[in-house]
């Protein structure tokens, strides 16, 4: 009998998900193909999964999670392809790897394409996921709760999933660089970096909590912070200006195009 999944690659993201698959599952479900052996060696001793030393062992298992870096997927598409049995569900998460690509390697296989973001390192992430037209429902509760488990999942046509990495797979180092930008800044009025940066994250923090378990609107959120006259109104003159609505639309735009540009369709 199968066993239930196997990583192509144990980098960052494959770790989040062999920890998060590990919530539900037993160890002798899960394994792995690693080519860096210190990361082999680590992710054997700190989980205990099974460690596969070729492809074709990927047969044993019913779906497959391709988590190796998009420029190297070129590489092993061939042996892969042409090892990998056709009812194993091959489920990616490479950056800009079309399902179209996938389909032309492996056109008997059910293909899953995934974006997820970097706070799945701390199960706190985002992970969007297109399937292809063959795809049943089974196949969509399979991996919806794969990723459930190191965070949120949306379900969205491959169409948007450009848009989606524009948004939430390159978003973290957005507010990243805004709440270095902020903390930074807070120099000007006294406070020191360190001191500024927990300032800025807990309130980013709470802030996207109040949006996501509120049933108000983001202006109203922001009218319960900014009084007529006061210190909030004076920082949002500031911050409300076209330009730099404008910047954020180029830099969500030239990220889109980019991902595009990027992509392997076929």
């Amino acid at each position: 009998m199968k066993k239930s999944i196997c990583f192509l690659g144990a980098g960052n993201m494959g770790e989040a998900l062999i920890k998060g698959c590990l919530s539900s599952m037993n160890k002798n479900e899960i394994g792995f193909i690693e080519t860096n052996e210190q990361k082999t060696k680590y992710i054997c001793d700190t989980y205990k999964i099974n460690k596969l030393t070729s492809f074709q062992e990927i047969n044993d298992y019913k779906t497959l999670i391709i988590a190796i870096k998009p420029q190297s997927v070129p590489s092993v598409i061939t042996e892969l392809s042409s090892t990998v049995s056709t009812d194993i569900i091959i489920v990616s998460i490479a950056a800009g790897i079309t399902i179209g690509y996938y389909q032309k390697h492996f056109p008997s296989n059910k293909i899953i394409r995934v974006m997820p973001n970097t706070p799945c390192l701390i199960n706190k992430g985002i992970s969007v996921i297109s399937l292809d037209e063959n795809c049943s429902k089974y196949d969509e509760s399979l991996v919806e709760k794969i990723f459930l488990s190191t965070g949120k999942v949306l379900f969205m046509p491959e169409s948007k999933i450009n848009a989606v990495t524009a948004i939430s797979g390159s978003g973290p180092a957005y507010f990243y660089h805004l709440a270095d930008t902020y903390a930074k800044e807070a120099s000007s009025i006294g406070l020191d970096y360190d001191d500024a940066l927990q300032l800025i994250t807990n309130t980013m923090l709470g802030s996207a909590e109040m949006i996501l378990q509120s049933n108000k609107k983001t202006d109203e959120l922001i009218a319960q912070v900014r009084s007529p006259g006061g210190t909030t109104e004076e920082a949002l003159k500031k911050l409300q200006i076209n330009e730099l609505s404008q910047i954020i639309k180029e830099s969500i735009t030239a990220a889109n195009n980019r991902a595009s540009e990027l992509s392997l369709k076929e």
